[in-house]
């Protein structure tokens, strides 16, 4: 599941770097073709990416991060503390 959401999300940093790079070429024009093409030009460099689906549940096995979480400050404060 996430191997695929990191794959579309690169395909989707490369189509936009692809645009950029058009862009910043179009932005190098000549004035003349430019202002021609200029209406053109906003209306692809305008971004229409969709809002990133939520993802149900939790990432990371909560439990299991805390409980380890807790037996190394519990580790530390063994080195650190003397009776």
């Amino acid at each position: 599941m996430m191997k695929e959401k990191i794959e579309k999300m690169t395909e989707e940093i490369s189509s936009l770097s692809e645009q950029i790079r058009a862009i910043k070429q179009e932005l190098g024009a000549e004035d003349v073709s430019f202002l021609q093409s200029y209406k053109d030009t906003v209306k692809r460099a305008q971004c229409t990416l969709q809002d990133p689906e939520k993802v149900s549940g939790p990432l990371v096995d909560v439990a299991k991060h805390l409980g380890n979480l807790k037996y190394r400050v519990w580790e530390k404060m063994l080195g650190t503390v003397q009776y």
